[in-house]
């Protein structure tokens, strides 16, 4: 006998669009319009979670850069967080355990940036023109002039484009990693809530 029954598949109306299958162990006693009534518990219940990891993301963020008086952090930490705005979460498959347990099996996929789609040269050529629009300066005076007289407003005008440069190559990327994990979600006075986290 097999250990799962696999009862339907359904697409799902979730911002982060998946088709997951649905399956059942044997032992579970549950009729098909029941699931099809949790199941629109756990996608919000699912929903909740990505909204929570995120939201831990970004704090994690916001807390390294915090904690470094480096101006160069700015880079490091618009682009994290962009990474973790970008990043999306689809429900492949949902496991029922019992009739109030179930795993939730989930893709996640996280831009990236490498060589194959950023150049520093090609950072340095696009902030180099977008210095001399907002200072009125070519960008090699930072190089030029004695380190007392440089400007903070020029300092900080460079950080900020070299993060703003950055983030847009997170927002246009097609290159993805692919990471799979499994949570948990209990029902608990006819709400679905999460559990644990089972793998990742």
């Amino acid at each position: 006998m097999k250990k799962i029954l696999i009862l339907f598949l359904l697409t799902t109306s979730l911002g982060f669009s998946a088709t997951y299958k649905v399956e059942v162990k044997p032992n579970v006693k549950i009729q098909q319009s029941e699931i099809e009534k949790n199941n629109a518990g756990i996608e919000k219940a699912f929903e909740k979670f990505v909204e929570k990891q995120k939201a831990a993301g970004i704090r994690e963020a916001e807390l390294t850069t915090q904690s470094s008086q480096r101006l160069g952090m700015m880079l490091t930490d618009g682009m994290a967080k962009q990474l973790v705005y970008d990043t999306q979460y689809s429900i492949k498959k949902i496991e029922y355990i019992s009739s109030d347990i179930v795993n939730l099996d989930l893709e996640i996929k996280i831009p990236e940036l490498d060589s194959r789609n950023f150049s520093e040269d090609e950072m340095m050529r696009v902030v180099s023109k977008r210095f001399k629009e907002k200072t009125g300066k070519p960008i090699e005076i930072l190089k030029t002039t004695p380190e007392k007289n440089i400007k903070p407003e020029w300092v900080s005008t460079l950080f900020q484009l070299m993060s703003d440069f950055t983030i847009e190559k997170v927002k246009t990327t097609k290159i993805f990693t692919y990471q799979n994990a499994t949570i948990s979600l209990k029902k608990v006075n006819n709400e679905w809530i999460f559990d644990k986290i089972v793998k990742q």
